[in-house]
């Protein structure tokens, strides 16, 4: 394929896509599966409850019998037992009997309502019924939860902490699931220096090490590595090189404009690898490069921060969520208004950070493309398309939600 450039944000966001490929399947047990993505739809094994249950402390009994009930005028029934939750069936109540029985306890047959212990003198031997119940009141029938064979979740849904609970109440104890991408960064620049270390004349801490790593363990990634590669042509080959070994996805920053040391137009050459486009339509993050070394995406972005981030988002969600088949939509777009101004005018499209909340938007402090701070609390990217004026507070605007 030849390499494009100036593209689209769209356009480079089908591209990543067209590309992805579709991750591997592993049955994991099911308190090891959280935030992995279901590979095949998940069916219960049993009903729940598996059995009628009482909701509530009191004595299940046969509604017909508290026909008339009431404190002045009492229905007397033989108490022949208790049942606690956990407790083997009773056996069939018969017509004037009564069971003591506790919250989650099984209902046994022959009853069909539950009264509640506060409309009773709380008898052991003998009860007396202050109150009528109906048919399965405070009954709480099989599969009240979910019926056998039911479907709890689609292939491609998210596994949170309530599918976990439900899958282990219909008896399941494994799911299958996609396998965690695993991701590389790479930060390229001289400047860069380990937190915690001094700090030279002239560097700045590698902070973009740090938030890709991050965010692509937030987006469900497994980051096998992550190391600065400075500006040498051979330590970036060489990091691409080793990534290629055990990871599906490599993420670099830095190299990729036009001066003397951007390196990875040319590290990725002597690769081999395909660049499918260098450079798209967009501020920031304009000369953003996506190339193919052999099936694994190598998406290369500025190294300001502001610029790789947002691109990044755009870029990789997208592409995550293809790799491993989500279901759930990504940057999902939002309408709303402005409630404050940006005084600069778009010559081509422009993503700023915001904040989205109730159909209205507000710019976060600081949409440099080296700034980092303006980033915290943001959960947004607003869009102004490719000639788009100064915003006033009240214009309506759109966005991606992060």
């Amino acid at each position: 394929m030849k390499e494009r450039s100036n593209i689209t944000i769209w356009e480079a966001t089908d591209l990543v896509c067209q590309h992805a490929y579709q991750m591997g399947v592993e049955s994991l047990p099911i308190m090891e599966s959280l935030g992995r993505i279901l590979a095949e739809d998940v069916y219960t094994k049993i009903a729940q409850p598996p059995f009628p249950r009482s909701a509530m402390d009191g004595y299940a009994l046969k509604a017909s019998d508290t026909i008339g009930a009431s404190e002045e005028n009492p229905v007397v029934l033989k108490v022949v037992g208790s049942q606690f939750a956990g407790n083997p069936y009773f056996r069939t109540l018969e017509k004037g009997e009564a069971l003591r029985i506790m919250t989650g306890a099984a209902i046994p047959e022959g009853a069909d309502a539950v009264i509640r212990q506060e409309d009773s003198n709380y008898g052991e031997d003998t009860v007396e019924l202050y109150a009528t119940v109906n048919p399965f009141d405070n009954y709480c029938p099989i599969g009240e939860d979910f019926p056998l064979g039911d479907c709890l979740a689609k292939a491609g849904d998210v596994v949170d902490a309530y599918l976990i609970a439900a899958a282990v109440a219909a008896g399941i104890d494994h799911l299958l699931v996609r396998k965690r991408v695993c991701a590389a960064v790479i930060t390229t620049g001289d400047e860069l220096q380990k937190p915690g270390s001094q700090l030279a004349e002239g560097k700045i801490y590698n902070s973009n090490l740090a938030l890709f790593s991050t965010r692509l363990m937030q987006l469900g990634c497994d980051v096998k590595m992550a190391v600065a590669a400075g500006d040498s042509l051979s330590l970036i080959r060489e990091a691409i090189e080793i990534a290629a070994e055990s990871c599906d996805l490599i993420i670099t920053t830095g190299g990729v404009s036009v001066g003397q040391k951007d390196l990875l137009p040319e590290v990725m050459e002597k690769l081999g690898a395909e660049t499918i486009f260098h450079g798209i339509a967009i501020k920031p993050g304009m000369p953003t490069m996506f190339s193919l070394y052999g099936k694994i995406p190598v998406i290369s972005l500025s190294g300001n921060p502001y610029s790789a981030s947002a691109v990044f988002e755009l870029l990789t969600q997208p592409l995550l969520a293809k790799m491993t088949e989500r279901n759930k939509e990504v940057l999902r777009k939002v309408y709303g208004v402005a409630k404050d101004d940006f005084g600069k005018k778009s010559h081509c499209m422009r993503f700023l950070r915001g904040y989205y909340e109730d159909g209205k938007m507000t710019f976060s402090k600081g949409q440099s493309n080296g700034q980092t701070k303006a980033g915290i609390g943001a959960n947004c990217l607003i869009c102004l398309d490719a000639g788009h004026g100064s915003v006033a507070e009240g214009d309506r605007l759109e966005a991606y939600l992060l």
